[in-house]
Parts: C-alpha cells; sequence; structure tokens
C-alpha cells in the first residue's frame, strides 16, 4: 500500500510521491539490468596429457599441458561456454569431445613449464615466483663475492690489472714539491741549482771535500733549509775523496 494516510480521511498520505518515485527508480534500475546481461566469471583448470591422442581427441601429446576456461553464469551457477587451450603449443583445441578425458588428468602447477599464455594468471604467478628465487639465490651468491663498499686491506679487496700495453700517465698538482738524490763520486765537482727549499749533503766515512767552499767532514750530514718563502741561491760542492749523497727538494 503506498503511502501513510487515515483509513477515514480517504488521503493517500503525504509520502504517496516519495515511495512511487522510488519504486520506479527500481523499475529502471531493473529494466538495465536485463539489458546489461548475467554476470559472468571464468574458471581455470590445468590438465596433463598422459596419453592418446584418444580420438575424436586432437592437437596434443603426451607431455602437453592443457588450461580449460569456464565461462560461468553467476546467476545460475550454470558453465555458459567452455575453451580448451594447448598451453604447450600455445593452440587453441576445436571439436566437440576435444579434449579426450581419457587422455588427460589434473595437474598441479610445475614451476618448469614456460607460460607465453598471458590469460593463464595461475601458471604465470608460479613461474614469476619460480624466477625471484632463482634471483633471490644468485644475489646470495653474488653478496659473498663482492667485498663491501669503503676502503680495505688488500686481502679484503677485489684483485685490478692494468693492461700491459697501458701507458699510465702520472702527473703531479701545481706546487707539488719533488725530491731528488744522487750520489757524487771521487773525483767531482758541480753546484745544486738555485731554487731548491732544502738541500741535504750526506759524507762517508772516506769523504774529503767542499760544500761552498769549505771543507767538510766524513760522516757527517749538512742540510740547508730556506727561510719560509724563500728558496736557496746556488750551493757549489767538490768531493775530492770518497762519496757524498745529495738530496734536493724543490
Amino acid at each position: 500500500m503506498l503511502g501513510d494516510g487515515l483509513p477515514n480521511s480517504g488521503t493517500q498520505g503525504s509520502y504517496f510521491k516519495y515511495q512511487y518515485g522510488v519504486l520506479k527508480l527500481l523499475e529502471q534500475i531493473a529494466a538495465a539490468v536485463a539489458v546489461i546481461g548475467p554476470d559472468n566469471e571464468t574458471r581455470t583448470t590445468r590438465y596433463e596429457v598422459t596419453g592418446g591422442p584418444t580420438p575424436p581427441g586432437a592437437g596434443y601429446s603426451i607431455g602437453d599441458f592443457l588450461v580449460r576456461y569456464d565461462i560461468i553464469n553467476t546467476v545460475t551457477s550454470t558453465i555458459v561456454s567452455t575453451i580448451w587451450f594447448n598451453q604447450t603449443t600455445q593452440t587453441t583445441l576445436v571439436g566437440a569431445g576435444n579434449p579426450n578425458p581419457v587422455d588427460i588428468v589434473p595437474a598441479a602447477a610445475s614451476l618448469s613449464v614456460t607460460v607465453l599464455n598471458p590469460f593463464n594468471l595461475e601458471a604465470t604467478q608460479i613461474l614469476v615466483q619460480a624466477d625471484t628465487a632463482t634471483i633471490a639465490g644468485d644475489t646470495t651468491s653474488l653478496d659473498t663475492k663482492v667485498p663491501a663498499q669503503g676502503a680495505a686491506v688488500i686481502a679484503a679487496s677485489m684483485p685490478v690489472n692494468i693492461a700491459s700495453d697501458q701507458v699510465v700517465t702520472v702527473s703531479l698538482p701545481s706546487g707539488a714539491q719533488v725530491l731528488t738524490s744522487s750520489l757524487e763520486t771521487a773525483v767531482t765537482s758541480g753546484s745544486v741549482t738555485a731554487g731548491a727549499y732544502s738541500v741535504s749533503f750526506a759524507t762517508d766515512s772516506t769523504f774529503t771535500g767542499t760544500i761552498n767552499g769549505i771543507a767538510r767532514s766524513a760522516n757527517t750530514v749538512y742540510n740547508f733549509t730556506a727561510a719560509e718563502g724563500k728558496t736557496l741561491p746556488a750551493i757549489a760542492w767538490a768531493v775530492n775523496a770518497g762519496n757524498m749523497n745529495i738530496d734536493k727538494l724543490v
């Protein structure tokens, strides 16, 4: 009964228009659902071929994996249509009675099957899981062979070899100091070129000679160091006997 009018007043009640409008809206929704059609879902079942093909079955061989796609009406819970697909050969089976049930058995998903059909979600997920496990194993193996980042001793570092025919150029930064050393033997003389920051003369036990015209002793080290911001002038030397080592910092 529409409305909630009083039985003795003869009216339809103040809610009549609202309730009538709701019923008309429900009628329109029901009509739209009828046009759209039933709600269908898919079901996937996997089988392995163990025999045949036994007529009328065709399009598969022993060892192939077949996938059955059922289109199901969820309202009536009935199968609308069924499609059989050969997962191994990537072909659709056609014909009534194909495949023959005597040739197939339900099969659990196998990690060794290559999945090419993008609609077989179950098998695709299984294959991805298998690959992920392999990657994890490889990563673990790599982690044990690659040292951690940062400075380390030689035993904890990876060896790097320079090619035998590669030329390695070494250049010093601007203003870098260079130390040179020379051994002077008897009887020689010369001078250290002006511009050095420090010069050291070390005589041996048989040395006789001069530095800057002054006779020097054996087994002695003579150091000449320039003042800060300055350089040394030329320093003359002579070895009359024995040996003298000269270290120069420029």
